[in-house]
């Protein structure tokens, strides 16, 4: 097949296209995938979309893991002293009764829920920093090109705001207006 001069193309910097690139020739549009080359007449592309969206489910988990680090660090703090508090208590109690092994347990316990009390805060801020992850990735978005081809559509997704990518698009597009008429 004569490839004919190519009008633009694309290649995928990153994602799960990286390293593969589509190239547009009047009559046809190439994806060349390295190990798969596959040509898409222009004449079956029904339809181009590309679109910049973000994801609403990392804005809401970022909430989520903001809200459990304010929590975890807010707790933390009371709860290590009131653990601490039940532990002297049981001591004294110990003491006064001669002990045995249900106050030394009982003692154990409250020791071990001030030391969980006491990692809390380096938690809250392990899941501080998972909600500025899902906050970063929200705000850095997605670039989508979608084309339907054959009834089938096929997307092609890409990390950020991809301008290049568009300006694929808006070509591909003004190519298949040419084409129908």
């Amino acid at each position: 097949m004569q490839p004919g001069v190519p009008i633009t193309d694309h290649r995928f910097a990153s994602g799960e296209w990286r390293g593969t690139h589509l190239t547009l020739y009047p009559g046809r549009l190439l994806h060349d995938g390295g190990s798969v080359v596959e040509h898409m007449p222009l004449a079956h592309v029904a339809a181009v979309r590309i679109e910049f969206s973000r994801d609403g489910q990392r804005l809401k988990w970022a909430a989520i893991f903001l809200v459990v680090a304010l929590l975890l660090a807010f707790l933390a703090s009371p709860l290590q002293a009131v653990a601490h508090k039940a532990s002297d208590e049981v001591a004294e109690q110990a003491k006064r009764d001669g002990g045995n092994g249900t106050t030394a347990a009982l003692q154990q316990v409250f020791r071990g829920v001030e030391r969980g009390a006491g990692m809390l805060p380096s938690i809250a801020w392990v899941a501080g920093l998972i909600a500025l992850a899902q906050l970063a990735f929200y705000g850095w978005g997605r670039t989508i090109l979608t084309l339907v081809v054959g009834g089938v559509e096929r997307e092609y997704l890409v990390r950020g705001r991809d301008r290049a990518l568009m300006e694929f698009a808006e070509s591909l597009s003004g190519r298949l207006a040419e084409l129908s008429g």
